[in-house]
């Protein structure tokens, strides 16, 4: 995850270096892209993050039960142990050749469908619907937002470049989309390493692709944007290549969602689109969770509405704009540390739930949100410890007076990070439960009640939106940053409050059961009866057990 910040880190430095006006309207694009676009697309993935871990962890608990069964029966279960430990064994796959010839004799001669891959649907409609939601703000993106900006009282010029970068930007939110949801997928089924290697790939190219676009193209500022929209092509295309374009990729999906459980030994693209779309049970199930989600990442829009107000601060907005750009990139890039163990909570939480494994996924949870508040002390002690100019003059060697800007709220930093690290563990804990609803309203009132609200007060009520003062510390965008500061410490404590005071880890694991059976007895025809012959190997009968009868 701090790989995959690094891009946005080497595009400030080379566009910091032309000015600070192309600085400001670079920074001004991206905080339209993030709160408009891809925040849209964190938000929508925390259902995929719930439903694939928690269905992952029934199809890992079925495999199991059905190796113990076999031992039980006193039947051969070397073969499925096997599988589970080594895909990739060539006597395996000489053992499993029948597999093949059964399926082909299930759909020639039978006629009776497979059971379907629930973590494949759920990534399905994942991208469906992400795709539904992002293609009209795209629209919307190309045919520009220029005056849209100067009718919320930015600057002709800025608002004129602003709108030029972010139209470069525009195809770039489709790549993004379906890259975020592809590793949140990955990630949920525990493959986290191949968006880290697509991450080093991408993140290789980004330099040249910078100083082509900018210096050999010629084509400036608006360079930067051309070589972040095509990074965001370069990732999800080496993540689907290899997944579902290699036998190693599609071999390693199958071993991690475990689904021998299902007799599956092969990836499908129709069966499990079709069932993604034409659910519409599933559907509102994936949007009860999607949708809290969308709002509980407004948090993003919180952040991003500031950097917005900072662009109107006088006399000098694209100094003040581009501190707080400077400011919310040293706090991403701070952010990805800790965030890790958000992602490894929620899938683990999720998993353990989906396991029906209550007290283990307790401990999981617990672990996480230990060590990602660990990280964060640490990272917030070195921030304030360091030089406060060091890190903004990395970006901006040349524009003092955008380091002193900055260097007012370093400080602040160090006590964001701290609790913006915390609360992304118990947010991780929180969507591996599904309880996107509950969070939904601590989000609202941390920053929308409280934070948001005092940091305009701070900076356009109390001080008239200027920049610079005498009469206190807390104006410009120090104001700004001590409002959202305020909402992220309040944030982490009600988050707190639901993980270690309101939750019952038995009544999560039932809820997590329940949702992966509606979801097939919501699609009858998709999976066949427990016990039903479906072919033979020589003068083996061979059965299938352990699939749901939802007939």
């Amino acid at each position: 995850m701090v790989i995959s910040k690094i891009p946005w880190l080497v595009t400030l430095r080379f566009v910091g270096q032309l000015g600070a006006t192309e600085l400001a309207a670079a920074a001004l694009a991206m905080t339209l892209r993030n709160l408009t676009g891809l925040s849209l697309s964190v938000g929508l993935s925390s259902a995929l993050a719930t439903l694939t871990s928690q269905s992952r962890g029934q199809l890992q608990a079925k495999l199991a039960e059905r190796k113990n069964q076999k031992q039980t029966e006193g039947v051969d279960s070397k073969l499925f142990m096997e599988y589970d430990n080594d895909i990739e064994t060539v006597e395996l796959e000489e053992r499993l050749g029948f597999l093949g010839r059964r399926n082909e004799r299930v759909l020639s001669s039978n006629a009776l469908p497979r059971a379907p891959l629930l973590p494949l649907v759920y990534y399905y409609r994942g991208i469906f619907l992400q795709l539904a939601f992002v293609i009209p703000i795209f629209i919307w993106w190309w045919k520009g937002l220029r005056p849209f900006l100067v009718a919320l009282g930015q600057e002709e010029q800025l608002a004129a470049k602003t709108d030029s970068y972010l139209r470069i930007l525009a195809p770039g939110l489709i790549f993004y989309s379906i890259n975020w949801t592809t590793i949140v997928w990955l990630q949920s089924i525990e493959m986290a390493f191949l968006p880290a290697y697509a991450s080093c790939v991408g993140a290789l190219f980004h330099i040249p692709l910078n100083v082509f676009f900018i210096h050999f193209m010629g084509w400036g500022y608006l360079g930067a944007a051309a070589a972040t929209t095509t990074y965001e092509l370069i990732q999800p295309t080496l993540l689907l290549s290899y997944t579902f374009g290699t036998s190693a990729g599609s071999k390693r999906v199958l071993h991690n969602i475990a689904a021998s459980a299902v007799d599956r030994y092969e990836l499908s693209f129709w069966q499990e689109s079709i069932m993604a779309v034409s659910s519409w049970t599933g559907v509102k199930e994936y949007l009860g969770l999607a949708i809290p989600g969308l709002v509980s990442i407004s948090e993003w829009w919180a952040s991003e509405t500031c950097i917005f107000l900072s662009g109107r601060l006088t006399p000098l907005p694209e100094v003040t704009l581009g501190a707080m750009a400077l400011f919310q990139s040293i706090n991403t890039f701070c952010f990805m540390f800790p965030v890790s163990f958000g992602i490894a909570g929620a899938a683990r939480v999720g998993s353990l739930l989906g396991r029906n494994d209550p007290h283990a996924a307790s401990f999981a949870g617990l672990v996480s949100v230990a060590s990602a508040s660990s990280v964060s002390a640490l990272i917030g002690i070195m921030l304030f410890i360091i030089p406060h100019g060091f890190f903004p003059s990395l970006f901006a060697p040349s524009e003092d007076d955008l380091i002193k800007e900055t260097m007012k709220i370093i400080p602040l930093l160090a006590l964001y990070v701290f609790a913006d690290g915390t609360q992304t563990a118990l947010n991780g804990v929180i969507k591996g439960c599904g309880r996107q609803a509950v969070a939904m309203p601590a989000v609202i009132v941390s920053y929308w009640v409280v934070g948001v609200p005092l940091a305009y007060y701070l900076a356009f009520v109390r001080h008239l939106g200027t920049g610079t003062c005498d009469d206190g510390y807390f104006c410009g965008v120090v104001g700004l940053v001590a409002g959202t500061t305020t909402g992220t410490w309040l944030h982490m404590i009600l988050f707190g409050v639901v993980v270690f005071a309101f939750t019952d880890w038995e009544e999560q694991a039932e809820k997590a059961q329940f949702r992966v059976q509606k979801e097939l007895h919501a699609a009858p025809t998709m999976s066949f009866s427990s016990n039903e012959t479906i072919g033979t190997e020589g003068d083996e009968e061979v059965e299938l057990t352990g699939v749901p009868d939802t007939t």
